[in-house]
C-alpha cells in the first residue's frame, strides 16, 4: 500500500507486480490491459488521477521498446518504491535492459522517503502446462 504520485489528493493505492509468459505481441497486451481498465470503470482524465485501476507494462523480456504509446521499460519504474520493492520479491537479480542494473541496485540507489507498506498475502498458483 502507498500513497499516491502526482496528484495526491486521493485515497492510498494497493500495487502489484506480476510475472507471465505470453506468446502476444507487446502492443496486443498493452490493448489488452486498456481494455481491462475499461471494464473495471476506469475513465479518461488527467495524470495520475484518481482510478479505480491501472495497469501497466513494466518489461517484456529485455526488450527496450518505444512505439504507439506504449515505452518499455516502463520510463519511470526506477523512481517507485512501490514497483522495485515487489520486483525484488519476484525477480530481484532481473537486470533493468536500458540502465543494466538489478532490481536490487535500483531499489538500494532509490531515495528513502516513499512509503511502501505490506498489505498482505497473495498465493496464486496457477501451474505450468
Amino acid at each position: 500500500e502507498t500513497g499516491p504520485v502526482g496528484f495526491t489528493d486521493q485515497p492510498d493505492f494497493l500495487n502489484c507486480v506480476i510475472s507471465f509468459e505470453t506468446d502476444a505481441r507487446p502492443l496486443a497486451v498493452l490493448t489488452l490491459l486498456r481494455k481491462t481498465e475499461k471494464e473495471v470503470g476506469r475513465q479518461e482524465s488527467f495524470r495520475n488521477a484518481p482510478r479505480p485501476i491501472d495497469l501497466d507494462i513494466l518489461f517484456y523480456d529485455d526488450q527496450v521498446i518505444s512505439q504507439g504509446g506504449l515505452e518499455i521499460p516502463h520510463p519511470r519504474l526506477q523512481e517507485r518504491a512501490f514497483v522495485l520493492v515487489s520486483m525484488v520479491q519476484i525477480a530481484p537479480q532481473f537486470t533493468h535492459p536500458a540502465l543494466h542494473k538489478t532490481m536490487q541496485q535500483l531499489l538500494s540507489e532509490l531515495m528513502k522517503g516513499q512509503r511502501v507498506e505490506k498489505w498482505g498475502e497473495l498465493a496464486l498458483d496457477f501451474g505450468r502446462s
